[in-house]
Protein backbone atom coordinates (compact mmCIF):
# COMPACT_ATOMS: atom_id res chain seq x y z
CA UNK A 1 0.00 0.00 0.00
CA UNK A 2 2.83 2.42 0.85
CA UNK A 3 4.44 1.72 -2.52
CA UNK A 4 1.25 2.51 -4.45
CA UNK A 5 0.79 5.72 -2.43
CA UNK A 6 4.39 6.73 -3.26
CA UNK A 7 3.75 6.42 -7.01
CA UNK A 8 0.36 8.21 -6.86
CA UNK A 9 1.77 11.17 -4.90
CA UNK A 10 4.67 11.53 -7.33
CA UNK A 11 2.33 11.59 -10.32
CA UNK A 12 0.06 14.20 -8.70
CA UNK A 13 3.03 16.45 -7.93
CA UNK A 14 4.30 16.27 -11.48
CA UNK A 15 0.86 17.02 -12.94
CA UNK A 16 0.54 20.07 -10.70
CA UNK A 17 3.92 21.32 -11.97
CA UNK A 18 2.67 21.07 -15.59
CA UNK A 19 5.16 18.37 -16.54
CA UNK A 20 2.34 16.32 -18.01
CA UNK A 21 1.89 18.98 -20.69
CA UNK A 22 5.19 17.87 -22.20
CA UNK A 23 5.74 14.75 -24.29
CA UNK A 24 4.82 11.49 -22.54
CA UNK A 25 6.11 8.00 -23.34
CA UNK A 26 4.74 4.68 -22.06
CA UNK A 27 6.93 1.57 -22.26
CA UNK A 28 5.71 -2.00 -21.80
CA UNK A 29 8.70 -4.03 -20.67
CA UNK A 30 9.83 -7.59 -20.15
CA UNK A 31 13.26 -8.97 -19.36
CA UNK A 32 15.48 -10.95 -17.04
CA UNK A 33 16.51 -10.28 -13.44
CA UNK A 34 19.32 -11.88 -11.44
CA UNK A 35 20.93 -11.59 -8.02
CA UNK A 36 19.37 -10.91 -4.64
CA UNK A 37 20.74 -12.55 -1.53
CA UNK A 38 20.91 -12.11 2.26
CA UNK A 39 24.13 -13.88 3.26
CA UNK A 40 25.48 -14.56 6.78
CA UNK A 41 28.93 -15.63 5.55
CA UNK A 42 31.70 -13.76 7.44
CA UNK A 43 35.38 -13.12 6.79
CA UNK A 44 38.07 -12.60 9.40
CA UNK A 45 41.82 -12.53 8.72
CA UNK A 46 41.22 -13.90 5.24
CA UNK A 47 39.20 -16.88 6.46
CA UNK A 48 35.60 -17.30 5.28
CA UNK A 49 33.05 -18.81 7.65
CA UNK A 50 29.97 -19.94 5.67
CA UNK A 51 26.61 -18.87 7.05
CA UNK A 52 22.99 -19.50 6.18
CA UNK A 53 21.56 -17.38 3.37
CA UNK A 54 18.41 -16.47 1.48
CA UNK A 55 18.67 -16.15 -2.29
CA UNK A 56 16.39 -15.34 -5.23
CA UNK A 57 16.37 -17.49 -8.35
CA UNK A 58 17.21 -15.58 -11.54
CA UNK A 59 14.09 -15.35 -13.70
CA UNK A 60 12.04 -13.24 -16.09
CA UNK A 61 10.30 -10.01 -15.13
CA UNK A 62 7.74 -7.61 -16.61
CA UNK A 63 6.57 -4.06 -15.99
CA UNK A 64 5.55 -0.65 -17.26
CA UNK A 65 7.45 2.66 -17.40
CA UNK A 66 6.04 6.17 -17.75
CA UNK A 67 8.44 8.88 -19.03
CA UNK A 68 7.42 12.53 -18.75
CA UNK A 69 9.68 15.08 -20.46
CA UNK A 70 10.90 17.75 -18.03
CA UNK A 71 13.40 19.45 -20.33
CA UNK A 72 14.84 19.04 -23.81
CA UNK A 73 17.02 16.10 -22.79
CA UNK A 74 15.57 15.00 -19.43
CA UNK A 75 12.64 12.77 -18.46
CA UNK A 76 10.98 11.97 -15.16
CA UNK A 77 10.60 8.19 -15.18
CA UNK A 78 8.06 6.29 -13.06
CA UNK A 79 8.23 2.51 -13.14
CA UNK A 80 6.51 -0.54 -11.69
CA UNK A 81 7.79 -4.04 -12.38
CA UNK A 82 7.48 -7.56 -11.00
CA UNK A 83 9.76 -10.60 -10.86
CA UNK A 84 7.87 -13.84 -10.07
CA UNK A 85 10.59 -16.16 -8.74
CA UNK A 86 11.62 -18.50 -5.92
CA UNK A 87 13.04 -17.60 -2.52
CA UNK A 88 15.61 -20.24 -1.55
CA UNK A 89 17.06 -21.06 1.88
CA UNK A 90 20.76 -21.97 1.57
CA UNK A 91 21.91 -23.92 4.61
CA UNK A 92 25.52 -23.62 5.86
CA UNK A 93 28.17 -24.91 5.54
CA UNK A 94 27.68 -26.47 2.08
CA UNK A 95 25.09 -23.97 0.85
CA UNK A 96 22.58 -26.62 -0.22
CA UNK A 97 19.01 -25.42 -0.76
CA UNK A 98 16.90 -26.93 2.02
CA UNK A 99 13.71 -24.97 1.32
CA UNK A 100 12.23 -23.02 -1.58
CA UNK A 101 9.02 -21.02 -1.96
CA UNK A 102 7.42 -18.82 -4.60
CA UNK A 103 7.75 -15.07 -4.15
CA UNK A 104 6.92 -11.86 -6.06
CA UNK A 105 9.59 -9.14 -6.07
CA UNK A 106 7.98 -5.78 -6.95
CA UNK A 107 9.87 -2.54 -7.58
CA UNK A 108 8.25 0.93 -7.47
CA UNK A 109 10.62 3.68 -8.58
CA UNK A 110 10.80 7.33 -9.60
CA UNK A 111 13.91 8.77 -11.23
CA UNK A 112 15.51 10.92 -13.90
CA UNK A 113 16.90 9.76 -17.24
CA UNK A 114 19.00 11.87 -19.61
CA UNK A 115 18.61 11.37 -23.36
CA UNK A 116 21.38 13.22 -25.22
CA UNK A 117 20.50 12.42 -28.86
CA UNK A 118 17.87 13.81 -31.22
CA UNK A 119 18.21 11.11 -33.91
CA UNK A 120 16.21 7.89 -34.26
CA UNK A 121 18.82 6.13 -32.08
CA UNK A 122 18.80 7.65 -28.57
CA UNK A 123 21.14 6.36 -25.84
CA UNK A 124 20.25 7.33 -22.26
CA UNK A 125 21.37 6.93 -18.67
CA UNK A 126 19.73 7.69 -15.36
CA UNK A 127 19.13 6.93 -11.70
CA UNK A 128 16.10 6.31 -9.49
CA UNK A 129 14.86 5.75 -5.96
CA UNK A 130 11.85 3.90 -4.60
CA UNK A 131 10.69 0.79 -2.78
CA UNK A 132 11.00 -2.96 -3.19
CA UNK A 133 8.21 -5.22 -1.94
CA UNK A 134 8.94 -8.93 -1.40
CA UNK A 135 5.77 -11.00 -0.99
CA UNK A 136 6.02 -14.80 -0.45
CA UNK A 137 3.10 -16.95 -1.58
CA UNK A 138 3.09 -18.79 1.75
CA UNK A 139 1.56 -17.45 4.97
CA UNK A 140 4.60 -15.32 5.82
CA UNK A 141 5.05 -11.60 6.37
CA UNK A 142 6.03 -9.60 3.30
CA UNK A 143 8.93 -7.13 3.39
CA UNK A 144 9.07 -3.56 2.04
CA UNK A 145 12.49 -1.89 1.91
CA UNK A 146 14.02 1.31 0.52
CA UNK A 147 15.60 0.79 -2.89
CA UNK A 148 17.72 2.85 -5.26
CA UNK A 149 19.18 2.45 -8.75
CA UNK A 150 22.46 4.37 -8.94
CA UNK A 151 22.92 3.43 -12.59
CA UNK A 152 20.66 2.67 -15.53
CA UNK A 153 21.87 2.67 -19.15
CA UNK A 154 19.98 1.93 -22.31
CA UNK A 155 18.90 2.98 -25.79
CA UNK A 156 15.64 3.79 -27.55
CA UNK A 157 15.31 3.12 -31.29
CA UNK A 158 12.47 5.09 -32.91
CA UNK A 159 10.66 3.47 -35.82
CA UNK A 160 8.38 6.51 -36.07
CA UNK A 161 7.42 9.62 -34.13
CA UNK A 162 5.06 7.59 -31.96
CA UNK A 163 6.69 4.17 -31.68
CA UNK A 164 10.09 2.91 -30.48
CA UNK A 165 11.90 -0.09 -29.05
CA UNK A 166 13.78 0.16 -25.76
CA UNK A 167 16.69 -1.77 -24.26
CA UNK A 168 18.10 -1.10 -20.79
CA UNK A 169 20.16 -2.50 -17.94
CA UNK A 170 19.92 -1.25 -14.38
CA UNK A 171 21.42 -1.93 -11.00
CA UNK A 172 18.92 -2.37 -8.13
CA UNK A 173 20.24 -1.96 -4.57
CA UNK A 174 17.92 -2.46 -1.58
CA UNK A 175 18.50 -1.72 2.10
CA UNK A 176 18.73 -4.92 4.19
CA UNK A 177 19.10 -4.04 7.90
CA UNK A 178 19.62 -6.49 10.74
CA UNK A 179 16.20 -7.99 11.55
CA UNK A 180 13.98 -11.08 11.26
CA UNK A 181 12.67 -11.47 7.70
CA UNK A 182 9.52 -13.25 6.50
CA UNK A 183 8.04 -14.05 9.91
CA UNK A 184 5.49 -16.82 10.24
CA UNK A 185 2.45 -16.81 12.55
CA UNK A 186 4.71 -17.73 15.49
CA UNK A 187 7.04 -14.80 14.84
CA UNK A 188 9.82 -17.07 13.56
CA UNK A 189 11.77 -16.27 10.39
CA UNK A 190 15.19 -15.74 8.89
CA UNK A 191 17.35 -13.74 11.29
CA UNK A 192 19.69 -11.54 9.24
CA UNK A 193 22.44 -10.73 11.74
CA UNK A 194 24.10 -7.81 9.94
CA UNK A 195 23.12 -4.68 8.02
CA UNK A 196 23.85 -5.17 4.32
CA UNK A 197 22.33 -4.50 0.90
CA UNK A 198 20.49 -6.79 -1.49
CA UNK A 199 21.65 -6.27 -5.08
CA UNK A 200 19.98 -7.29 -8.33
CA UNK A 201 20.74 -6.62 -12.00
CA UNK A 202 17.88 -6.18 -14.46
CA UNK A 203 17.94 -6.42 -18.26
CA UNK A 204 14.86 -5.15 -20.05
CA UNK A 205 13.42 -4.93 -23.57
CA UNK A 206 10.14 -3.36 -24.56
CA UNK A 207 7.92 -1.28 -26.80
CA UNK A 208 7.51 2.48 -26.35
CA UNK A 209 4.42 4.48 -27.30
CA UNK A 210 4.76 8.29 -27.49
CA UNK A 211 1.74 10.48 -26.76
Amino acid sequence: MKAYLFIIITIILMISSRAISQRVEIALMTGYQMGGILDETTQQEGIFTPGDALGLTASGNFGVMLDIRLAKKAFLELSIDRQPTNLNYHEAPDGEISRSMKINVDYYQAGIIYDWSSSYLRPFFGLAIGLVHLAPDENLDSETRLNFSPLMVGVKTYASKYFAFRLHARLLISDAPEKIYFKDTDGEGFYHEKSTFMTQIQFGVGMVLSL
